[in-house]
């Protein structure tokens, strides 16, 4: 059983309410919202009643949250709700995204994904996921395709698991939760992919990995890019996908990873958030001849 805290708050301030959760809380935040529904509700999953009571008193006082509620719940309550509220996503022409329900049936003929986070983040409803699956999906129709994907922070593993159902051949996906890798493990089962995708503990910010990888995609936060952006730099064979950084942050990232010995060659936002592309700066081969 786990202490759920509920935050109702409208659609538009929902990302921002979110962020002041995750801060004041320690706990990552689950957000609901429905099309063309104003209305938006935040939920956070404490695993002991204490801190739960002591952040719903804090939350009561936030500007921003027009109600608050307390509750005991199971870890499949929530992902009943989440259904309830995820309708199918199209990711381009190459790939669709559903929810895992027993009795979802599709007559799409691209690739699907049957997607459940349990308590892992990724559905493809947000901005930053979503960047990271269409470049993933416009990499791999493209050529060469990808041979090999790093997928950092995978949470509910849907880039690795995209990546895999998409062709390429050797993914990685990379978490410190266990919890979270345990529900990515859970859709790879789902989506017969267990054995295409790897799934290790690991952390970046005291990473042991090394070697290259064609495609790294980290969905991460901003500071922490920004921190590792060296060791990002050594990871990414040809191309680096970030996002998880918000808009005021992205010129400070793109600073970071350039530093680092990467050239940013794409950028976008939804105007909070933004998702950039980067690929080893080329090095420029001197045009005067040595003396002889």
């Amino acid at each position: 059983m786990w202490s759920v805290v509920t935050l109702a708050t409208s659609a538009a301030r929902a990302s921002a309410v979110a962020r002041w959760a995750r801060s004041a809380s320690g706990v990552e935040p689950v957000t609901f919202t429905r099309p063309r529904d104003p209305r938006a509700w935040v939920e956070l999953y404490f695993p002991e009643p204490e801190p739960a009571e002591e952040f719903r008193q804090a939350a009561a006082r936030q500007a921003g949250i027009a109600a608050v509620g307390l509750r005991s719940g199971r870890v499949r309550d929530w992902s009943r709700a989440w259904q309830e509220r995820f309708e199918p996503i199209q990711i381009g022409q190459q790939l669709m995204v559903i929810p895992a329900l027993q009795g979802h049936r599709t007559r799409e003929r691209r690739p699907t994904l049957r997607i459940e986070p349990g308590l892992g983040f990724g559905t493809g409803r947000h901005f930053t996921t979503r960047f990271c699956l269409e470049r993933i999906a416009a990499k791999c129709s493209a050529r060469p395709r990808p041979r090999s994907l790093l997928d950092l922070g995978t949470g509910s593993g849907i880039l690795a698991l995209a990546a895999a159902r998409l062709g390429v051949r050797r993914v990685l996906g990379t978490d410190h939760d266990p919890v979270a890798l345990a529900a990515a493990a859970e859709n790879a089962r789902r989506n017969r992919l267990s054995h295409r995708v790897q799934w290790i503990a690991d952390d970046l910010e005291r990473s042991c990995l090394t070697g290259r990888f064609d495609l790294v995609a980290a969905n991460l936060y901003g500071a922490v890019l920004i921190r590792c952006a060296e060791r990002l730099a050594r990871l990414a064979g040809r191309t680096l996908i970030v996002s998880g950084v918000q808009e005021a942050e992205a010129d400070a990232v793109g600073s970071a990873l350039t530093a680092a010995g990467l050239e940013e060659v794409l950028r976008d936002g939804d105007g909070e958030w933004c998702g950039m592309e980067f690929v080893p700066r080329r090095r420029r081969l001197s045009a005067r001849r040595p003396d002889k």
